[in-house]
């Protein structure tokens, strides 16, 4: 077995909760099926679900014609985004680019660094608790439980965390499959980008992104709590680098993506607040 297809096996995505579906991704039927592309599937399916004519007026909608699931995709992009482009500014700027650069330099001693703090001091039951909380499957399900709730604001929350989560899991998964870079435990912790590619997917992490997506919409909702959502979501950060899932480069990059999404979405939050299901 080649290289890459030994990286393949040893995908993230392969672990004792999806045990039943790679089985059944390994028939002949699901052979050709990418594993890697369902987080990105995801995206796109929740936001079909926040995608709506609530980027136009009512009367306008009633007198165009219906738009297809992309023209609507691109139209609430376009309310989030404007004309400020994919990525955060801070990170395309000259001084984001050498910050970055600096940080993927130094990221081996990082990652010893970072596991000899972690080592001893927190249990795999909490750090593995923390780890999940990050999770785009726990983002879905905290912002459709309050989408569920009969009152306005645990609905609106919900609906701002879900466009938050959706639009930095957008950015996020396309930089994953042009980077492919492979994660600490795949790589034995050594820097390795391979270019496109679908099997390795370190560079930036979801689950920082996830959080601090959540986290910027949350300390803006309800300031007060802002210190406990922003260090809940370092906490996860860190603890994906102490599972060897990412570099410290890959939890920085991410952890921006999302708050940047956050404060799109949050800055646009009365036209985002009229999507409907």
């Amino acid at each position: 077995m080649g290289r890459g297809k030994q990286r393949w096996a040893k995908s993230p995505l392969v672990g004792a909760r999806h045990s039943a579906f790679v089985a059944k991704a390994t028939s002949a039927k699901w052979a050709a099926v990418p594993l890697h592309l369902l987080p990105l599937v995801g995206s796109l399916l929740s936001l079909f679900c926040l995608s709506g004519q609530g980027t136009f007026a009512a009367e306008q909608a009633a007198n165009e014609p219906s738009q297809n699931l992309l023209e609507r995709i691109a139209d609430d992009y376009k309310v989030i985004h404007g004309h400020s482009g994919l990525f955060p500014q801070e990170l395309t700027s000259p001084a984001g680019l050498l910050s970055i650069g600096a940080l993927i330099a130094t990221d081996e001693e990082s990652l010893r660094r970072i596991n000899r703090l972690y080592s001893g001091h927190l249990p795999d039951s909490l750090t593995n608790s923390f780890n999940w909380l990050g999770s785009g499957e726990a983002a879905l399900l905290v912002s459709g439980t309050l989408l569920s709730l009969k009152d306005r604001g645990s609905r609106q929350d919900g609906k701002l965390l879900l466009a938050a989560v959706v639009d930095a899991g957008l950015t996020v998964q396309l930089l994953k499959g042009l980077t492919g870079r492979e994660r600490p435990y795949q790589s034995g912790g050594e820097t390795i980008f391979h270019g496109p590619s679908l099997a390795f997917q370190s560079f930036p992490s979801g689950h920082a992104s996830t959080a601090f997506a959540m986290a910027g919409v949350l300390a803006r909702q309800h300031p007060k709590q802002k210190d406990l959502y922003y260090a809940l979501a370092a906490i996860i950060s860190l603890g994906r680098i102490h599972k060897q899932k990412h570099f410290l480069s890959d939890v920085t990059v991410g952890a921006a993506i999302g708050l940047d999404s956050a404060n799109r979405v949050m800055d646009r939050k009365a036209q985002v607040l009229t999507w409907r299901f």
